[in-house]
């Protein structure tokens, strides 16, 4: 499903566009800084209850994970003078998660975190947004909802260890990722050549071991039209 929406989101962003690039300038490109700041979280008592132990080797690093400065390129195409359909692809280069060492008997169990570094990785997101243009004489206006798929090439393997007695353990390793989908409103601001928005997302499926604390998060980003 994931691989299916980014596949969508390529084609859409890249093919489409040439067909009808050539038609009133109806298509044109951004590009620029995009800034996520840390989530709010919307049930923090949910988030409060959660107990952690180091059974497993991933560490995801919290809210760092959420929040960050990528590069944005984003594509519009208007339907007409009013509206207007967008997709936006960010990618950034973060921490992914820190891998640790597991305990060898239960006694150590709730002792030091041994932190064996930190993985880093290219994390790519894709929004799709619907677009309402309010025209003024020097400046645009653009009201947006959408849909964000958020945190493609997160897979990893994750280690989980089990305690029979207090020194026999047996390993379970899994795959995961830390792929989040997400609501979004925006509101944009448009001068000539440069645009800044504003958005709002909303996201009902935590990716990290806080299954249940859903929160809204906040991005700022200025783009610069190139065509």
């Amino acid at each position: 499903m994931k691989l299916k929406f980014l596949l969508l989101s390529t084609f859409f962003s890249f093919v489409i566009p040439k067909i009808i690039f050539a038609q009133e300038h109806k298509f044109t490109a951004y590009i620029g800084p995009k800034l996520r700041v840390t989530n709010i979280y919307t049930n923090i008592n949910t988030l409060l209850g959660v107990v952690f132990t180091p059974i497993s080797d991933i560490l995801a690093p919290g809210d760092s994970y959420y929040s960050g400065l990528g590069l944005q390129a984003m594509e519009k195409y208007s339907i007409n003078k009013y509206w207007q359909v967008r997709f936006h692809q960010t990618i950034r280069y973060d921490i992914l998660h820190y891998r640790l060492a597991l305990p060898y008997d239960s006694a150590t169990l709730f002792g030091p975190i041994i932190n064996l570094g930190a993985k880093k990785r290219f994390i790519i997101d894709t929004y799709f947004d619907i677009a309402y243009k309010i025209k003024r004489p020097k400046n645009n206006y653009y009201v947006t909802v959408g849909y964000a798929a958020c945190g493609f090439n997160t897979k990893h393997t994750e280690t989980f260890r089990f305690f029979t007695t207090p020194t026999n353990y047996y390993d379970k390793v899994t795959e995961n990722d830390f792929f989040f989908p997400a609501v979004t409103a925006s509101f944009a601001w448009e001068k000539k050549k440069f645009c800044s928005e504003l958005k709002f997302g909303y996201c009902w499926r935590n990716p990290t071991w806080w299954k249940d604390a859903k929160f809204i998060f906040l991005e700022l980003s200025i783009q610069y039209k190139i065509f």
